[in-house]
């Protein structure tokens, strides 16, 4: 994977711009804040989900957010799908 180092720069004239193998990992202080926020939101992140929003802005950040906690959701856009 390019992101984590493992894969080299394909495109003409971009390099790789990580340190050399550096992982991005979700730390432990951010884990707990993200359950946290879920939990007060009344978010059971333990079942299945899925995020939407009316421009997939926000729903791509909360996507983001609950795959750093290990759920892959998918995002719907209402525009199209509404």
């Amino acid at each position: 994977m390019k992101y984590d180092s493992l894969a080299l720069e394909t495109r003409q004239g971009l390099v790789v711009a990580m340190h050399g193998m550096s992982v991005c990992k979700c730390d432990s202080r951010l884990y707990f804040m993200l359950i946290v926020a879920f939990e007060s939101a009344g978010v059971v992140v333990d079942k299945p989900l899925l995020v939407t929003c009316g421009g997939a802005v926000v729903a791509g950040m909360l996507a983001f957010s609950l795959y750093q906690l290990g759920k892959n959701v998918p995002v719907y856009d209402v525009r199209k799908w509404g």
